[in-house]
C-alpha cells in the first residue's frame, strides 16, 4: 500500500510541478512580453522624435530664409535711394544677413552691390507689394540654400537664400 501512496503522491505531485512550472514560465513569457512591448514603444517614440527634430530643424531653415527675403524687401516700402534704417537692414539682409552692417566702407561696399543686384531685375525702386509663396531647401548644398520664391510688383522670381552670403536671383 505504501508503495501505492506512493505512486498516488507522486502522480498528484507531477501534474502539480508541470503546472507549477509552466505557469512561472508563462509569467516570465508575459513580463517579457511586457518588457519587449514596451522597447517597441520607446523606439517608436525614438523614431518620431528624431523626425520630429528633423523637420524642426528643416522648417528653422526655411522660415528664416523667408523672414531674410521679407526683411529685405520690406525695407524698401520707401524705396533704395535714401539711406533710411530700414534701407540698410535690408541691404544687411541681403549680403550677409546680419541685422544691420556698422562699418560704413563695408556697408558702403554691400550697399553698391546691393544697388546692381536690384537693377538686374529692374527692382531699383520703391517696391509697394511683395509675397514670399514658397520656400524649399536644395538637398545637398554646402552652405545650405533655400530657395525662396516670391512675388514682386506682380511677377515672380525665384532667390537663393544661404546663411552668412548674399541673396542671389536663380532667374
Amino acid at each position: 500500500m505504501a508503495f501505492s501512496l506512493d505512486r498516488r503522491v507522486l502522480q498528484v505531485k507531477i501534474p502539480v510541478l508541470i503546472w507549477a512550472e509552466s505557469s512561472a514560465y508563462e509569467n516570465q513569457i508575459e513580463k517579457g512580453d511586457h518588457a519587449v512591448k514596451a522597447l517597441i514603444v520607446l523606439i517608436c517614440i525614438g523614431v518620431v522624435a528624431f523626425f520630429a527634430v528633423m523637420y524642426a530643424i528643416e522648417y528653422m531653415k526655411l522660415d528664416s530664409a523667408k523672414v531674410r527675403v521679407e526683411q529685405i524687401f520690406g525695407g524698401l516700402h520707401d524705396g533704395p535711394f535714401e539711406p533710411t534704417t530700414d534701407v540698410q537692414r535690408a541691404i544687411s539682409q541681403w549680403y550677409d544677413g546680419t541685422p544691420l552692417i556698422v562699418d560704413r566702407s563695408t556697408l558702403q561696399h554691400a550697399s553698391d552691390l546691393f544697388d546692381a543686384w536690384l537693377k538686374k531685375k529692374n527692382l531699383y525702386k520703391k517696391i509697394t507689394s511683395f509675397e514670399v509663396t514658397d520656400t524649399a531647401l536644395v538637398k545637398g548644398s554646402d552652405p545650405e540654400v533655400v530657395l525662396v520664391t516670391c512675388t514682386i510688383e506682380g511677377k515672380t522670381y525665384q532667390l537663393e537664400v544661404a546663411k552668412g552670403v548674399q541673396v542671389t536671383w536663380t532667374n
